[in-house]
């Protein structure tokens, strides 16, 4: 648990710092967007009870990606779902071997949720085909998002100019 959260923290971390320097797209922020509010509705609605052998206690060692403890946030899961957007960005930018190494850690991630019943088998799945599904929609209409994030960015720009200086 503890070498999966520290992988998870570093993959969120490079990702996040790359994309605030040198993102060229809203589409990272705007795949996690979707991604995590309409997971939000999921786990509000559909309630799982804990798996049989449930096992997703505190290691003791904080993580700024992975939560722990109880939660009944089965359906889907978010640990799985936030590597295969993390590895679809990576690769739309053209890093291969980043996008592959975090392919090798989302194997890693569902053995060690699949170990520790941290979630269910379809939760897991569900969270990988449906990150991918995000990630490909607001790509497809990254453009428009872009123009208007951009737009939007410079009106708040000389709107403070305007009264602050």
């Amino acid at each position: 648990m503890i070498t999966n959260s520290g992988l998870m923290d570093m993959i969120g971390l490079g990702t996040f710092i790359y994309w605030v320097f040198k993102g060229n797209s809203s589409r990272l922020g705007m795949t996690f967007a979707t991604f995590y509010a309409i997971r939000a509705v999921f786990v509000n609605v559909i309630w799982l009870p804990y798996p049989a052998l449930y096992y997703w206690e505190d290691p003791g060692v904080p993580s700024l990606i992975v939560s722990y403890g109880p939660g009944s946030d089965f359906f889907y899961s978010g640990h799985s779902g936030f590597l295969v957007i993390c590895a679809r960005e990576w690769g739309s930018i053209g890093h291969k071997g980043i996008r592959n190494f975090i392919y090798v850690v989302l194997t890693y991630t569902v053995f060690v949720l699949l170990v520790f019943r941290g979630h269910y088998t379809i939760d897991i799945f569900a969270g990988i085909f449906f990150a991918d599904y995000c990630y490909l929609r607001i790509d497809a209409i990254k453009e428009p998002l872009d123009d208007f994030f951009g737009k939007t960015a410079l009106k708040i720009k000389r709107l403070y100019h305007k009264c602050f200086g």
